[in-house]
């Protein structure tokens, strides 16, 4: 009955994360690349805070990956869309047109017009400010101008000649996911749930595979001689845990998107799931001691299980640079000394233990005790840890 009391600790822990969900609001910026934070290293960042009647929106993008010189003129377009296509897009231009300030608005294709200029009542406060290789343009539009449902933000730049503006050099910069760019944060139910859905995923999946993957492969490979007739029942309990927090993941992140991506991290994250519920059928199915399959089987486990093992870390790390979650850079720092400590500390540690004492030796059994609680512990709190940070922090 020992193993049956790690239930109720982990339901409570589970709890726990559907409470942390639901008590952190969104924040309102989007930056490229992922986890650039808003520094130098951006392509572009773009943030806004909400007024009665106005929204203050700030575009930051870097001059060298546009190809704009400090000597020219130039347009920053902000754009919105339901489809990700420029051709239905609403599209508000920053520009700049012989030292004269504007803020401009189109549909479609801004670029080969002469766009009309919004009136000063419907925007106001512009300032162009130029930092070394970042451009920034910071300025208040009204309310009226902008969608308050949820769209793909495009984020662009290029030259003005003679008045006109100019097809941009590179390709704008586009959300991967939906944004609710008009609502505020604060008082969206809409966006609420949906960040709070994104960070459901990420903390089932990190409680998946970060703490009970890595709980179930120790408890199989180290535990035995400390569990010796329960052990099996703990792996295959945690297991099947593990499998019920990734389907919890899975069934969040679908209702958040929606619809099927195929970006890096959902390809290997697809993998990874696919494997998680071929190993758990072979734990269930598993033939009998003696049989002939046998063998055959422990093979098959041991090489999924490695493989799901070696792609879950790497796709956590993946998962943790997703822009939309704004983590500080400290999250991901605490994720890949976790990594390293799990692969040195925990398998390799254990391994040596392992070799210097004989795997069936009465001191080794009792450095494994030891070894296991401090082992057990780190991975209790590194769980604890980067879940509060992800949803309080983050």
């Amino acid at each position: 009955m020992r193993e049956m009391k790690m239930l109720p600790v982990s339901s409570i822990f589970i709890v726990l994360l559907y409470l942390l969900e639901f008590c952190r609001s969104c924040n309102n910026c989007f930056y490229h690349p992922n986890m650039c934070a808003n520094t130098s290293s951006c392509i572009v960042a773009l943030s806004w805070s909400t007024y009665s009647s106005a929204y203050n929106i700030s575009i930051k993008i870097s001059t060298e990956y546009f190809q704009l010189t400090n000597n020219e003129d130039f347009w920053i377009g902000l754009g919105t869309s339901k489809t990700a296509s420029m051709e239905d897009s609403k599209i508000t231009l920053c520009s700049v047109t012989n030292d004269n300030v504007a803020i401009t608005q189109s549909y479609g294709y801004a670029h080969g017009i002469t766009p009309d200029t919004i009136g000063a009542s419907l925007t106001t406060q512009i300032r162009i400010t130029k930092e070394g290789d970042t451009l920034s343009c910071q300025y208040l539009l009204h309310k009226s101008l902008l969608s308050t449902d949820a769209n793909f933000i495009f984020i662009g730049a290029g030259k003005i000649v003679d008045g006109m503006v100019q097809y941009h050099l590179k390709t704008p910069i586009i959300s991967p996911e939906l944004i609710n760019f008009g609502a505020d944060a604060l008082f969206s139910d809409t966006q609420s749930t949906s960040d709070s859905l994104i960070l459901l995923h990420a903390s089932a999946m990190l409680t998946a595979y970060g703490v009970l993957m890595v709980v179930t492969v120790y408890c199989s490979r180290y535990l035995q001689l400390i569990f010796e007739k329960t052990w099996f029942k703990i792996h295959a309990h945690l297991a099947f845990l593990m499998l019920f927090m990734c389907l919890v993941g899975v069934a969040s992140i679908s209702i958040r998107q929606g619809r099927f991506t195929t970006g890096t991290h959902e390809i290997i994250g697809f993998i990874v799931v696919g494997l998680t519920v071929l190993q758990i059928t072979l734990i269930s199915l598993r033939p009998y001691q003696g049989h002939g399959a046998r063998s055959g089987t422990i093979i098959a486990h041991t090489l999924i299980g490695t493989s799901i093992f070696i792609l879950s870390f790497v796709n956590i790390l993946l998962g943790l640079t997703k822009h939309k979650l704004h983590l500080p850079v400290s999250v991901v720092i605490i994720q890949g000394l976790y990594t390293c400590w799990v692969i040195f500390g925990v398998l390799i540690g254990n391994e040596l233990l392992r070799h210097f004492h004989g795997p069936n030796s009465a001191t080794y059994v009792k450095n494994l005790k030891v070894y296991s609680v401090v082992n057990l512990s780190i991975i209790l709190v590194y769980g604890c840890t980067v879940v509060i940070l992800l949803n309080v922090v983050g």
